[in-house]
């Protein structure tokens, strides 16, 4: 999720994937308890996610970069 949203977003606004990425995790992670009961909500799922976000955006700006550098 971070990869493409880093990719649809203008580099201006690419500071909001992570913030996103929490928001969107705590939400599903909120739906599960109540609407899946053999699931259960779990921090640990909300960092790991939060943290899948961040490295989408990392890996966005490290190929952006090296593309520039090779133009």
């Amino acid at each position: 999720m971070g990869l493409l949203l880093a990719l649809s977003l203008p580099a201006g606004l690419r500071y909001l994937v992570m913030p996103v990425g929490f928001v969107f995790s705590f939400f599903i992670e909120g739906c599960q308890g109540p609407a899946l009961p053999a699931r259960t909500p779990s921090l640990y799922d909300i960092v790991a996610n939060t943290a899948g976000a961040c490295l989408g955006l990392i890996i966005v700006a490290f190929v952006e970069t090296r593309v520039r550098g090779e133009s």
